[in-house]
């Protein structure tokens, strides 16, 4: 969990002993986990495990060895009730080789009840309240009841720590797909702009040879060289700059004006950049990150592919700009759409999974007649 989450797991365990000490009219009040159990809600290390942690631990399970976890933690304590003992018993029972020493603090004819915390059917720590008299029946059952409480919050503790776990998972997930097609789409580009052209460039000059001893067929192999040399020239290059736009090396912007010249005659695109993100982007010292760049790109990318697919727009409008976070809009006059009727297609979702993998959040706003505008937050 994050700091936020366990200054409030702390606040939480302080405010449930203060209670209960209350209630029990006791000395202290202490929660004594168990080394196989996870940390009590005061620890500062109660993150949820990285996806490679995970990985090391899931390997660790498979390959045998468990170690003490689950039936051994609750063998360590077979009472399922509160047990009241004085400190005397405690210091001398076997069965309790693991109480800290803070026991030490009270005499010997104090009393301690001891109640199991138990979580996902074993136990995991125990309540044990200290008092220089003895407990009644009724004060054990409040610690039993504190016991309870205290195990939901354990068990909470958990849950978010496991849904922390899977939001992170999900994330790398995203990324390391992103990352796959990205690659796939430069190695497809490479190809293209070394191997196909460097191809095509040898077959047209074979045909000039060719058409230098037939002059006969000088005006249909002439034909033929134009076509090739129009495919290699701008089918070839427009199709590899699609692929992977090499203008983001030198440049965000300077990418989207390269893209926004291969859509004239389609629909105009206006770019507005803020005096921040120039700065940013500025060639000879580009301070945004290329994965940045290129997720950025990416998204604009497919907004205006769906304007172009869908919303029979005229105009396009790009904005970009950074405050504490940078920020991409994409607006239209097109015929716009009710949210709430639209089933996200493969574009959207790619477009989530490229901001969200990126720390960032996203929105879409419309309706009925327009305007249409999507917009991303990401952190720089």
């Amino acid at each position: 969990m994050n700091d936020c989450n366990s200054e409030n797991s702390a606040d939480e365990w302080r405010d449930l002993t203060t209670r209960l000490q209350t209630a029990l009219e006791a000395d202290a009040v202490v929660y004594l986990p168990f080394p196989e159990a996870e940390k009590p809600p005061i620890s500062s290390d109660s993150r949820a495990p990285t996806f490679k942690e995970k990985k090391r631990r899931d390997d660790v399970k498979d390959s045998g060895y468990t170690g003490r976890t689950g039936a051994a933690a609750h063998d360590l304590w077979p009472h399922q009730e509160p047990l009241h003992l004085t400190l005397e018993q405690v210091r001398h029972d076997s069965r309790l080789p693991l109480l800290p020493t803070v026991f030490a603090l009270f005499a010997p004819h104090s009393h301690c009840l001891l109640a199991p915390v138990r979580l996902s059917g074993s136990t995991c720590g125990l309540l044990a309240a200290l008092s220089s008299t003895a407990f009644s029946k009724l004060q054990a059952q409040l610690a039993e009841a504190y016991a309870a409480q205290l195990a939901l919050s354990l068990q909470n503790r958990r849950l978010l720590a496991d849904q922390g776990h899977i939001t992170r998972a999900l994330q790398e997930s995203q990324y390391l797909i992103t990352e796959a097609e990205e690659r796939t789409k430069r190695e497809i580009s490479e190809v293209l702009h070394s191997r196909v052209q460097s191809r095509l460039l040898v077959a047209w000059y074979r045909l000039g040879e060719v058409q230098q001893l037939h002059p006969e067929l000088a005006a249909k192999l002439d034909a033929i060289r134009t076509d090739l040399d129009d495919l290699r020239e701008h089918d070839l290059r427009s199709i590899s700059q699609q692929l992977h736009p090499e203008a983001l090396r030198v440049g965000l912007v300077a990418a989207l004006q390269v893209f926004v010249e291969q859509l004239q005659g389609m629909v105009e695109v206006v770019i507005d950049v803020d005096e921040h993100t120039r700065q940013l982007d500025d060639p000879l010292s580009n301070k945004l990150p290329h994965p940045l760049r290129l997720m950025i790109f990416r998204s604009i990318e497919e907004a205006i592919g769906n304007v172009l697919k869908h919303a029979q727009a005229s105009r396009v409008e790009v904005s970009l700009s950074y405050t504490d976070m940078f920020r991409l809009e994409v607006s239209d006059n097109g015929r716009g759409f009710d949210p709430a009727e639209i089933t996200p297609g493969l574009g959207l979702l790619c477009l989530a999974a490229r901001v969200e993998s990126s720390g960032g959040f996203w929105g879409l706003n419309s309706r009925p007649g327009g305007p249409t505008s999507l917009w991303a937050e990401v952190p720089l």
